[in-house]
């Protein structure tokens, strides 16, 4: 049995009309330091989890190595968790940020391109897509299925 790090997927792309994709690529990994350093993990807080009440954790192992810790859970607060002030004023926290928006913005027009959408649906109904259950006036989309900042 092959070793996941070694296993190349193929992806079928056949429920987007007019649109069927095969490709195949080797699965590379990131090391938990490099998603941090590159403002992947600020920006998934700050975006995604931080405003549902969740944030993820890094920590240094005894060896030096940082690892994937915990998940913070203030779901039970409405304000969700938000970053220090003082943090968002810094240099680095802006740095990452814009890095991560000019990397969603590229992704998202090839996305678009190649398989007409940027966050994948889930439940295909055309360009536009929503939810079948609607709840509090939420279609489900996420603001970024359709355009990029």
């Amino acid at each position: 049995m092959k070793d996941l790090r070694e296993r190349e997927r193929v992806i079928q792309r056949k429920d987007v009309p007019g649109n069927p994709i095969s490709y195949t690529t080797k699965v590379e990994e990131m090391s938990v330091k490099e998603f941090r350093e590159q403002g992947y993990l600020q920006e998934l807080n700050r975006r995604f989890l931080h405003p549902l009440g969740l944030a993820l954790e890094v920590d240094k192992g005894e060896d030096g190595e940082e690892k994937f810790s915990k998940i913070w859970d203030y779901r039970k607060d409405k304000d969700g968790i938000v970053f220090p002030f003082k943090e968002t004023l810094q240099f680095d926290f802006y740095q990452k940020a814009k890095k991560i928006n000019r990397e969603i913005k590229s992704k998202a027009k090839w996305r678009r391109k190649r398989l007409g959408f940027f966050v994948q649906p889930i439940a295909y109904e055309g360009p536009k897509y929503k939810l079948k259950d609607k709840k509090d006036g939420d279609d489900g989309s996420d603001g970024d299925s359709q355009k990029s900042d």
